[in-house]
């Protein structure tokens, strides 16, 4: 038995090392030839020793890396390099050679060049993948995998082919009807291509298709009744293109049908109530196209639904109470349309909902009871709708959480303590409600908190210093509250904060020091409150500002900093509103990033800085600012430091006051030869002295004659023609809303007639004729101004149009004039 077993053994060896062993018997099989192809195009190859290093000659293909071998037949039956790193061409390949062939899969790889024809004498293929093959290695260059038609009649060769992936290759063109040849096809993969027309009607002809992939092209037509007959597709993706039409009735043949996706297209139309019947429904996006109508209550048929997303569309009325059937719904996004009533009662019923979002629609109502003990959830958002209710109550403590917004709604009540219960939130949004009550301290153990939103809601009280504890906060909004107090020194220990937004509240005190610390932010509006003292040096060390920095409408004092030079990437700088001294800092003016600042109403002098690029600046209501900017007058040597001397040429404004009595009394103010000197020749000229009579009448404007100018110069924009109300043969007439809200009519004399001097005597006389004329059908003249830039006359405004107008009118009877 010895002998027979050592004999039994000696041949099975003798016949491996024979099948096995190049021999000149096998030097003339297949094996040997489909060796010579391969290594010859590894020779073709920019880095044939890396990859594939173990294609040696002096080794048998079947032992090559990725290479699988026949044994029986002698031949190469799979090669497969997938994400192996290959870097050449194609066309070296000579596939003719490997007829054994059955699954090739060189996807992503960059491999360049069209394929070789010869590619079509794989007859026994049955998985070929070619995707993400052409990436070059530099730029975003794509080389088209198929160029001719050949290349897919080549394909069409394939009759025994089940899966064909060409997917992420820039192929362009139409799809063939040849395709439709390929019987056997049970995947079909050509997404993230350019691919446009329509789909061949012979893709009917795949009835064995389970899976088509088309997403990403830029296809068109009505697909969906043409591959009605692919009763056995399980997955249909053709998103982003330009499909069009409705659902057919007909989808309902596709009883096998797990994933539907057709967001991102143009379709149409209702949801059909046959798409209920598809019971193995897991998947459904239908974002981002023109459906219309309500939900069908079969929905509530497909039990086994994961996903449904209807968001971005024309849905409207109410949700069918169905839905809460669907027990297993993990992904629910109904936002951007136009859905009304409550949201269903048993919503979160399985227990398994993750994602529910309804932005931007017309919900309303209380917070459906099933959501508040819905712990599964992780992302909720319902902003945008008219849920009312107590937020205290509406919602309980969820574990997993990471994302909360429920903005833009009418809930009210105050904040509870159990939000410092959902450990894994990073996003609470809750602005544009009517929350009252005081931030809880508690909000400073929410430790991964990214994203906190209390704005434009009626909290009050004082920022919690539990804040400082938010160490990882990016976003900080809490404006448009009735929140007072200091800001916390502890707010200086939130070193990533990017965004912070405390405008429109009652904080006081001075700003601080600590804000330095905030190194990261890109942000900051401290707006519309009542700060004092003067702006922190540590402010300039914000040096990642990008788009604001707003400190208007507060109280702050002293001069601007100039530390601020520092900041040289921000856009807006708003100072406005304060008491503010002192000069501009020259260094502004290199901050070559702004694009508005606004220095109005403060105490500020001296020179205003050329500041680089296309600016608005906004200068108005300051004790005397010069410059060559528009609006100013230039500034003579030595306003650079002292502030800017008045103008040598006289600007004359009247004010007339009447009081309401027994008679109506003129009061004419008149602020005499306004005078500004400047340097003429060499030689200064003497500063006039500004003249004010019966400094009362200001105060219907509450400002003097020089900032009642300055006023109507900016409300008007210099004059531009969008507040222009009527036009006459001397001059336009001007609709200004005033500071303090009082509306006046501007009638600005044309620039031709200033230059007249007859015109002057006539300008002179008018007003002398207005100030001594009173009678109820004649509009009152409240002041004028007088100077060699331009003249206008400043009248009360009476709603009702022009004397012509109401001449013409019924009530204006039958003048003639």
């Amino acid at each position: 038995m010895g002998l027979q077993n050592t004999l039994l053994y000696l041949f099975l060896f003798l016949f491996l090392v024979l099948l096995l062993s190049p021999s000149p018997l096998l030097g003339a099989s297949p094996l040997a030839a489909q060796k010579s192809a391969l290594l010859q195009w590894k020779s073709t190859l920019q880095n044939p020793e890396g990859v594939l290093s173990s294609w040696n000659p002096s080794v048998l293909p079947c032992n090559w890396s990725g290479v699988v071998c026949n044994l029986r037949h002698g031949a190469i039956k799979r090669i497969d390099l997938n994400e192996k790193g290959v870097i050449g061409t194609l066309d070296t390949l000579n596939f003719s050679s490997l007829t054994s062939l059955r699954h090739l899969d060189l996807s992503f790889n960059q491999l360049s060049g069209a394929i070789p024809h010869s590619i079509g004498s794989l007859s026994s293929l049955i998985f070929l993948a070619l995707a993400a093959i052409l990436l070059v290695r530099f730029g975003d260059m794509h080389i088209p995998l198929v160029q001719t038609s050949e290349d897919w009649d080549a394909l069409g060769n394939m009759s025994m082919l089940t899966v064909l992936h060409l997917q992420i290759n820039h192929l362009s063109g139409s799809i063939p009807s040849e395709l439709g040849n390929l019987k056997t096809l049970n995947s079909l993969a050509l997404y993230e291509n350019n691919f446009n027309g329509y789909l061949p009607s012979t893709i009917a002809n795949l009835t064995n298709l389970t899976l088509l992939s088309l997403y990403t092209n830029n296809m068109s037509g009505a697909i969906l009744q043409g591959i009605s007959p692919l009763i056995n597709l399980e997955t249909l993706v053709i998103s982003d293109n330009h499909f069009s039409g409705i659902i057919p009735p007909s989808i309902a043949n596709m009883t096998k049908l797990k994933f539907l996706y057709l967001l991102s297209n143009q379709f149409s139309g209702i949801i059909p109530a046959e798409l209920g019947n598809i019971i193995n429904l897991e998947r459904v996006f239908l974002s981002m196209n023109q459906f219309t109508g309500s939900i069908p209550p079969s929905l509530g048929n497909m039990t086994k639904l994961t996903y449904l997303f209807l968001d971005t569309n024309h849905f409207s009325q109410s949700l069918p109470s169905e839905m809460s059937s669907i027990t297993n719904l993990v992904y629910l996004d109904l936002s951007a349309n136009g859905f009304n009533g409550s949201l269903p009662a048993e919503i979160c019923r399985g227990g398994a909902l993750q994602h529910l979002s309804v932005v931007d629609n017309q919900f309303s109502g209380m917070i459906p009871k099933s959501l508040r003990n819905c712990s599964s959830l992780r992302r909720f958002r319902l902003s945008g709708n008219q849920f009312k209710d107590d937020i205290s109550q509406a919602f309980g403590v969820y574990p997993n959480l990471d994302f909360m917004d429920l903005s833009r709604n009418n809930l009210y009540g105050e904040l509870s303590d159990n939000w410092k219960s959902c450990d894994n939130l990073t996003s609470f949004l809750i602005s544009g409600n009517q929350i009252s009550g005081r931030i809880p301290p508690d909000f400073g153990k929410m430790y991964k908190l990214e994203r906190l939103d209390l704005s434009a809601n009626k909290l009050e009280g004082e920022i919690p210093r539990e804040f400082g504890q938010l160490s990882l906060l990016l976003n900080l909004s809490l404006s448009n509250n009735m929140l007072s107090g200091r800001i916390p020194d502890e707010i200086g220990s939130l070193t990533k904060l990017l965004y912070l937004d405390l405008s429109a509240n009652s904080f006081a005190g001075s700003i601080p020091a600590g804000m330095g610390n905030l190194e990261g932010l890109l942000s900051v509006n401290l707006g519309k409150n009542n700060f004092n003292g003067t702006i922190p040096v540590q402010i300039g060390k914000l040096t990642s500002l990008q788009t604001v920095l707003d400190l208007s409408q507060n109280s702050l004092s002293g001069e601007i900093p100039t530390q601020l030079e520092g900041l040289d990437k921000f856009e807006r700088l708003n100072l406005s509103h304060n008491k503010f001294t002192g000069t501009i800092p020259s260094s502004l003016g290199k901050m070559g990033s702004l694009q508005f600042i606004d220095f109005s109403y403060n105490n500020i002098e001296g020179a205003v800085p050329d500041f680089r690029g296309t600016i608005s600046v906004l200068f108005t209501n300051n004790k005397n600012l010069c410059g060559h900017i528009h609006g100013l007058h230039p500034c003579n040597s030595s306003s650079q430091g002292h502030g800017a001397r008045r103008r040598s040429h006289k600007v004359t404004f009247i004010v007339i006051f009447s009081t309401v009595g027994a008679f109506m009394v003129l009061i004419l103010c008149t602020i005499a030869s306004v005078s500004i000197c400047h340097w003429r020749k060499g030689r200064p000229l003497e500063q006039e002295n500004i003249v004010v009579m019966n400094r009362n009448a200001f105060s219907v404007w509450n400002f003097d004659g020089k900032t009642v100018y300055e006023d109507i110069i900016q409300r008007t924009e210099n004059f531009d023609e969008k507040y222009c109300i009527g036009k006459g043969a001397s001059g336009s007439m001007y609709k200004v809303l005033m500071p303090a809200s009082e509306v006046v009519a501007v009638k600005r004399i044309h620039p031709t007639e200033t230059e007249n001097p007859l015109h002057e005597k006539q300008f002179r006389s008018e007003i002398q004729v207005l100030t001594e004329t009173r009678h109820r059908n004649v509009v009152k003249l409240l002041g004028y101004c007088s100077s060699p830039q331009c003249k206008f006359l400043v009248y009360e405004y009476i709603e009702g149009g022009s004397l012509a107008n109401f001449l013409k009118s019924e009530e204006g009877g039958n003048w003639i004039g």
